[in-house]
Formats: C-alpha cells, sequence, structure tokens
C-alpha cells in the first residue's frame, strides 16, 4: 500500500469514525495489507496522535546510521528511521517536538536485537 493511499471511512463502525482525527486514518484492511507487505507493523500513539511504522530493515538502519556518522546529532539516527519505516502519521505529528520525542523513546521496541551464541569450534 503506498503512504499516501486514502482509507475508506465505510470500512469503520461510527463511534470510532468521530474519535478520530479529520483525516482519514488507515482501516484494517490497510493494516492487513501492510503486515503482509512488511511484516511486522507498529502504532505509536502520543496525545491522541498515530504513527505507524513498519520494522526497520538492515539497509534502513544503515540509513540512520549514515545520517550521524559523527555520532553527535542522535535525533537523526531517529528521524532516518521514522522518515523510512513510516506507513502512516498523523496530520500534526512531526510538527510537535514533544510527540516526536515519546515517539522516539519507543523505537528502541521497534529495533530488537536478538540475542545470539558463540562458540569457539
Amino acid at each position: 500500500m503506498p503512504k499516501d493511499n486514502p482509507t475508506h471511512e465505510a470500512d469503520q463502525p461510527a463511534e470510532e469514525q468521530a474519535s478520530k482525527p479529520t483525516s482519514s486514518r488507515p482501516t484494517k484492511t490497510d493494516i492487513a495489507a501492510w503486515k503482509k507487505e512488511h511484516g511486522e507493523v507498529y502504532q505509536i500513539e502520543v496525545d491522541g496522535k498515530i504513527l505507524i511504522l513498519r520494522r526497520p530493515g538492515i539497509q534502513d538502519l544503515e540509513r540512520a546510521m549514515a545520517a550521524d556518522p559523527k555520532r553527535k546529532k542522535p535525533f537523526n539516527f531517529n528521524r532516518s528511521i521514522h522518515n523510512n519505516c513510516k506507513l502512516y502519521e498523523d496530520p500534526g505529528f512531526s510538527s510537535d517536538d514533544q510527540v516526536l520525542l515519546a515517539a522516539y523513546a519507543q523505537f528502541d521496541e521497534i529495533i530488537e536485537m536478538r540475542e545470539a551464541q558463540l562458540k569457539k569450534l
């Protein structure tokens, strides 16, 4: 699904439609399609605004690391993950620094590192 794919309000109950911002949010159908295409999909909600991201892959992590090669601007990493993995965000989500900081604090949960065991043979 394209990031700017319009959603269909008819796919959602009226009570859900009434509690949402004026723009259309993704439907369950949109989310199911994203899950099929990208695997894991995450929603972060801050102050009633939502951001939906796919799990970053190695190329996304490489881009994010390249965005701050000297490690002097730590939010460049998060900004890169946000921009490259975003599937949907409510209007105004990115324009509020406090909302972004709260969302960025959740990125460690999305970028999960599995434990590996090393054995000398």
